[in-house]
């Protein structure tokens, strides 16, 4: 498992070995991680609001909900992005896979 990382690491630092490829990756880091961050603010304020006195407890469930809702406009754009960096060349494999395991099921002698 640790050398699959590794390789996986290697072969991330290869792809970003031209200028372009480095910037998208830049963006699409820094778009992760700023969703990611918003999830770990937002629960951080839910627990704020549990322990609050009653007076910040509606600004801080109103400051969640307004992070909850940011949230969910950037989930499209980070499913794409992790499907596009993380997901995609494993598909190719996975695709591979499904279909020769599919094509030698479905090789049968025909009856007759």
């Amino acid at each position: 498992m640790v050398a699959q990382s590794q390789e996986l690491l290697v072969d991330w630092a290869k792809g970003t070995s031209s200028g372009q490829n480095l910037a998208r990756r830049f963006i699409a880091m820094v778009v992760v991680l700023t969703w990611m961050g918003m999830y770990v603010v937002t629960i951080l304020v839910k627990l704020a609001a549990v322990w609050a006195s009653d007076q910040y407890t509606d600004r801080l469930s109103q400051s969640s909900d307004t992070i909850n809702e940011l949230i969910s406009g950037l989930n499209p754009i980070v499913a794409v992005i992790i499907t596009f960096y993380f997901a995609l060349p494993a598909m190719g494999q996975v695709a591979s896979t499904a279909m020769n395991r599919f094509l030698k099921s479905d090789r049968r002698a025909p009856d007759g």
